[in-house]
């Protein structure tokens, strides 16, 4: 089947992504732009607007913090879906799909924080809670698509697909409750719950880094991919972990907004490396052949 041919089914594909297909097929320029070197000029420009205009909280009482965060989402998601329709078919109904919902419960994330703070006119225990909820759904949507496609190429049992799976019931429900709830939960540092949640986000972290490192392991010509996404991760983690502790700003006398800019900055870096990592499937070829390999070998193996 041609390039052609997949494009064209992309653009007539009854799914809901479509929507975006005729926005995306025209960031070919951007894309051309694009790269390790005018992402990394791109981060420093924005986190140089930041601190410098408006004496530094232009960003922070617009919200434009969190505008650059769904642009950024946008990006990376531009990146994914302008090589998913040409991806292998069992990759792109785990892995790929399970990153794209990905990329829209960060999204939805940002959203919601930009809503509350218009709303609450400050930042609460209840929405950060909800936001890294958001961050670590995020890191279980991708972890549940590896594992579903390791599981489809590989003999491999759910030790890690159900336990997650219950997580991100567990974090839907709570989100709900900690946005409904006003002193549902408290991230004082001297409480329990931000200790808990940084256990859950280094956990979850470190599967969705072997899970990923492990497709690039069992498909080869992945490697390069897994190696450039595995540190995506770190930065999301990271992200995640400031926001926990964002009560810190009490301790050490810096203003709230001083954090609020430290994790978008590090989710920025995250979402560009997204971009980096997608774009390297454009050198990649012979990777549905192999997989195919990799299943009937797995076949074999059963009888």
């Amino acid at each position: 089947m041609t390039l052609v041919t997949l494009r064209a089914r992309q653009r007539n594909s009854a799914t809901p992504l479509s929507f975006f297909y005729g926005i995306i097929s025209n960031m070919q320029a951007i894309n051309k732009i694009l790269n390790v070197y005018t992402l990394v000029v791109l981060n420093v420009g924005i986190i140089f607007a930041a601190v410098f205009i408006g004496n530094g909280t232009v960003f922070y009482t617009t919200g434009i913090i969190h505008i650059f965060a769904i642009v950024f989402v946008f990006l990376a998601f531009s990146s994914l879906y302008r090589r998913y329709y040409i991806a292998d078919p069992i990759l792109q109904k785990s892995f790929l799909r399970g990153t794209l919902w990905a990329f829209a419960i960060f999204s939805l994330s940002h959203v919601v924080e930009f809503i509350g703070f218009k709303i609450l006119g400050n930042y609460s225990d209840e929405l950060w809670a909800a936001v890294v909820n958001f961050y670590l759904l995020s890191l279980c949507v991708i972890i549940i698509g590896a594992e579903v496609f390791l599981k489809r190429i590989r003999r491999r049992s759910s030790f890690v697909l159900w336990p997650v799976l219950c997580l991100s019931v567990f974090l839907c429900i709570s989100s709900v409750w900690y946005l409904t709830n006003p002193g549902s939960v408290s991230l004082e540092l001297d409480e329990i719950t931000p200790y808990l949640y940084t256990g859950a986000t280094v956990l979850v972290g470190i599967f969705a880094v072997v899970d990923i490192r492990k497709i690039g392991s069992v498909v080869p010509l992945l490697g390069s991919f897994s190696r450039a996404f595995a540190p995506v991760i770190f930065l999301v983690v990271t992200a995640a972990l400031v926001s926990i502790f964002y009560e810190v700003h009490d301790h050490i006398e810096i203003h709230e907004y001083h954090l609020i800019y430290l994790s978008h900055f590090i989710f920025y870096a995250s979402q560009s490396g997204i971009y980096v990592a997608f774009r390297s499937l454009d050198y990649v070829t012979g990777v549905q052949k192999e997989i195919k390999n990799l299943i009937e070998d797995k076949e074999k193996r059963k009888e």
